[in-house]
């Protein structure tokens, strides 16, 4: 999407150490702008019939729901930590967080996933994919089926698309930046 490697180009900051900040992703969301990336999703996905949009808090809700709006299904997020007002009655899983390098959980009530349902997972970033495996356990103990994954953002030296190979669904992102070495950011 050569709209959204201009904002990155724009407003993006090499902080070093594989760390990308994208303002429109994390502080400042462009709805229009970030609409249009929904829009996109939808046209990739939909043929697959996804039936719900799955992504993880936080900065991966605004493009899952954008995603979920342009498909006219619903949106699921996990939540990292458990609210007192959550029942017991939740998948679970954990993952490595590479933003705040540390383990961290994902979470879903069970009444928001079913086997009948077919997930489209939709994050912000594909890095290590640590997020992403963790959100396909979730659909894998819901019993549901996983249809694909959309990213908006994929670093690619990070080897995140050779670590979910192995779900064998198509993995799309509307970006891909191939090296972040020397402050700059080269795109695929």
């Amino acid at each position: 999407m050569e709209e959204l490697k201009k904002h990155i180009e724009q407003y993006g900051k090499n902080r070093g150490n594989g760390i990308l900040f994208v303002p429109f992703l994390n502080h400042e969301i462009e709805p229009d702008f970030t609409c249009r990336m929904g829009e996109e999703f939808a046209k990739i996905f939909a043929a697959l019939k996804p039936t719900k949009v799955l992504t993880a808090e936080t900065s991966g809700i605004i493009p899952a729901f954008v995603a979920a709006k342009a498909l006219k299904i619903p949106m699921i997020f996990a939540r990292k930590n458990k609210p007192s007002s959550m029942s017991d009655d939740y998948y679970i899983d954990t993952m490595e967080s590479r933003t705040y390098n540390k383990t961290t959980n994902v979470i879903v009530l069970k009444q928001f996933i079913n086997p009948n349902d077919r997930i489209l997972i939709i994050e912000d970033m594909l890095a290590t994919g640590q997020s992403v495996n963790a959100l396909a356990r979730l659909t894998e103990k819901a019993g549901a089926h996983l249809v694909g994954v959309g990213v908006v953002v994929e670093k690619a030296f990070e080897e995140g698309r050779k670590n979910t190979t192995h779900l064998k669904v198509p993995i799309h992102s509307l970006a891909c930046i191939t090296s972040l070495d020397n402050g700059k950011i080269v795109f695929n």
